[in-house]
């Protein structure tokens, strides 16, 4: 089993016990409660089974919720990441999703709850565990050398503002099982050297979304997301910094997610259109090159067939030759009164055995004529 619609999975979530299931699927009961988890899908709470195998009322199941802005109705328990994907009548099927982006943002965010502005870092995201170890090994070695190489890249108060806000919106987005991730956007500006910049990731259950900081003109931060079709941003305003700002920002996260996983689809969807055209192509070609293979072999065995019935009649007017030859000799008077044991008898007796030899109509025999292909 590699793919499973949500629905399904939800069904077996509350039909047997998660160490039971997760066995089914070659996981880990941790592994299973986490796919759960960024499906938006529901799972028995704690003391369930055991209060059903006790015969003890259970807990009235709640209904499946709506999947994630961003993420798939399917989950995938493929663990052949890396597999060549076999055409399917799906993949062919223009894809269609049955709530609005609207929807789907509602229930996410009454999931997701206010986002708070974390004032330190004294609680980090394991996202940003990569940067600041990083930032510490270079803080560690400037503290000792001195040397502008290994001074650290983000203690300016800029940057530590911008961790604070990445901190914060991944924090909260752990409530929906997204996965975050902060990065250092390196980058060689001519004239200024190498510039960092802080990155945000917010993994959506097969979406992902980046983000980042900009100066503004008056000095203030700008945040934006990239996007296709035209970039969000949120800009520091008066009375209204981005900490205040970040359940709109979350919001169009959000957005963003689902936004770029339709637009993904509907592009899955025309390649997997192209594929099946130029598989057809691939096909039409293949019927082409073995129908010219087939025509070219019969013609082949046409000719080969020509062949040796013009060498079968060359052979047949040869071997008469030869004894119309040697009719012909014995009719001269010189040569009639010759014994069979003269040197002319001995001639005459080699050329018609010869002209027995090659003349088909006395060498061929029935089995030659199976061997000869006369295919029209």
């Amino acid at each position: 089993m590699k793919d499973i619609t949500r629905s399904e999975l939800y069904e077996l979530v509350w039909s047997q016990p998660r160490t039971v299931l997760a066995k089914q699927f070659k996981i880990s009961d941790v592994a299973l409660a986490k796919r759960c988890l960024q499906a938006n899908i529901p799972m028995p709470p704690r003391g369930y089974w055991a209060k059903l195998q006790a015969g003890v009322s259970k807990p009235k199941r709640p209904t499946l919720p709506l999947r994630l802005p961003g993420s798939r109705e399917t989950v995938s328990f493929d663990h052949d990441r890396y597999g060549s994907h076999r055409l399917t009548d799906e993949d062919l099927q223009p894809p269609t999703f049955s709530e609005s982006i609207e929807e789907l943002l509602q229930a996410a965010l009454r999931r997701l709850g206010h986002v708070s502005a974390l004032r330190d870092l004294a609680d980090p995201h394991p996202g940003l565990s990569k940067v600041l170890r990083a930032e510490a090994g270079r803080r560690q070695k400037y503290e000792a050398d001195k040397w502008d190489f290994y001074r650290p890249h983000f203690d300016d108060p800029a940057h530590q503002r911008e961790m604070r806000i990445v901190n914060s919106l991944l924090h909260a987005f752990d409530r929906l099982g997204c996965s975050g991730t902060m990065s250092d956007g390196a980058e060689w500006v001519q004239g200024r050297g190498t510039t960092h910049d802080v990155l945000g990731h917010v993994g959506f259950g097969g979406t992902s979304v980046s983000f980042g900081f900009t100066e503004a003109k008056n000095g203030g931060l700008v945040l934006a997301i990239a996007s296709k079709s035209a970039p969000l941003e949120w800009r520091d305003e008066p009375r209204r910094p981005l900490e205040r700002q970040l359940d709109d920002i979350a919001r169009g996260l959000l957005e963003s997610a689902e936004r770029r996983r339709r637009a993904d689809a509907q592009w899955r969807h025309q390649r997997a259109l192209e594929q099946k055209a130029e598989q057809e192509r691939e096909e039409l070609a293949r019927r082409d090159a073995a129908e010219r293979k087939r025509a070219e072999q019969a013609a082949q065995q046409r000719q080969l067939a020509r062949d040796r019935l013009l060498g079968m009649v060359a052979d047949h007017r040869a071997a008469n030759d030869i004894r119309s030859l040697v009719a012909a000799l014995k009719q001269k008077p010189e040569l009639a009164a010759q014994s069979l044991d003269s040197a002319f008898g001995a001639w005459c007796s080699f050329a018609l055995a010869q002209a027995q030899r090659i003349d088909p109509v006395t060498a061929a025999s029935p089995d030659y004529f199976n061997t000869v292909s006369v295919a029209a």
